[in-house]
């Protein structure tokens, strides 16, 4: 767990690693999601490349309430956000941040189809 910057094609990606994460692992999650938030901040607005990869993961209220502020003050900074193996559950939790912050996020299932779509946007 944890943030990088992952080389695709010719863009650098903010990759937020969270696979496998509970509620048991909250300050874990609390750290990466600041490490990442400060990546991200430090972007010029709508040009930040950001995989998430939540596969295997399960939340809580209080987690989902710290992706919701995380997605907030991050939004002008994203150009485009891939998410990564979202359970259904997590999927509707994403349409309800789409709609709450005027985002869009790409859904995928596996990191390299996250990689492929990058690689395809410009």
């Amino acid at each position: 767990m944890g943030t990088s910057v992952i080389a695709v094609g010719e863009k650098s990606v903010i990759f937020i690693d969270c696979q496998g994460k509970t509620p048991e692992h909250i300050e874990e999650i609390s750290k990466t999601l600041e490490e990442a938030r400060a990546l991200i901040s430090s972007s010029p607005e709508k040009s930040a490349y950001v995989i998430t990869d939540m596969t295997n993961s399960s939340f809580n209220p209080e987690i989902v309430s710290m992706f919701n502020d995380f997605t907030k003050v991050n939004t002008k900074y994203v150009k485009e956000s891939v998410l990564v193996g979202l359970s259904d559950q997590h999927k509707v939790l994403v349409s309800v941040f789409q709609k709450l912050h005027k985002r869009e996020f790409h859904i995928v299932d596996t990191l390299d189809e996250a990689k492929a779509y990058l690689e395809s946007v410009e």
